[in-house]
């Protein structure tokens, strides 16, 4: 398989770390940490689109989106019909530091308005307690489920965490909500697949690097903290 190789890497690898205990702790100067400018992907149905890091600008776009959905995918996504963001929620998503959290949009041209519009996001916020996990979060429109936008963004997305040294996601969903396990066997390997008394079903996934479709997920762009 390819290797995904960065368009710029300054800093140093978490691999590096770990290969040598007597180094230093890795500090926030050292890390890796992956920013996504339109990388052009292409979906299923031949269509071209784009996977990119979300933006402080995407903050109108999120709230508008997440009303769009309809009430069965946002309990499907929230556990309940979620309809707005706080303000600490629509900053956390549009601020991802690149290395705690990563979040990208994946965009298709809309041709009735002419420009690129999103169709779903996804997300991945570290563990403190486990810096190789961190828990998963995608929401796709209505119009685009089971279309395999899902399993494009997660191959994206999976190739950015293990770059930053991600090796397992965690993930929720209702257990009587088939898509989540279809997407995350895609690209992962599920371990442990527990559900719960309120029938909230529990993943814990180890990413598959061989899931990274080279001519689907994009080149990665990586710099380091400023």
């Amino acid at each position: 398989m390819e290797r995904f190789q960065s368009q710029s890497i300054r800093g140093t690898d978490m691999t590096d770390q770990t290969r040598n205990p007597t180094r230093r702790r890795l500090h926030a100067t050292d890390r890796i940490h992956v920013h996504w400018s339109p990388q052009p992907v292409r979906m299923p149905d031949g269509r071209p689109g784009h996977v990119r890091s979300l933006m402080p600008g995407d903050r109108d776009a999120l709230v508008h989106g997440l009303q769009s959905l309809s009430p069965q995918s946002r309990v499907r996504r929230f556990f309940f019909d979620k309809r707005s963001f706080t303000n600490d929620q629509l900053f956390q998503l549009t601020h991802p530091d690149g290395f705690q959290q990563i979040a990208f949009a994946l965009e298709v041209r809309d041709d009735s308005v002419d420009q690129m519009v999103p169709i779903a996001v996804a997300r991945m916020i570290r563990d403190p307690d486990r810096m190789r996990t961190a828990d998963l979060g995608i929401v796709v429109v209505d119009q685009w489920q089971n279309r395999g936008a899902g399993t494009l963004l997660l191959r994206s997305l999976a190739a950015a965490s293990l770059r930053v040294g991600i090796t397992r996601w965690q993930a929720t969903a209702l257990a009587d909500n088939p898509s989540i396990a279809a997407v995350l066997r895609k690209t992962t390997h599920i371990e442990r697949r527990r559900i719960d008394p309120s029938g909230i079903a529990r993943f814990r996934c180890r990413i598959l690097p061989d899931a990274i479709d080279p001519r689907r997920a994009p080149r990665s762009e990586l710099s380091t903290a400023v």
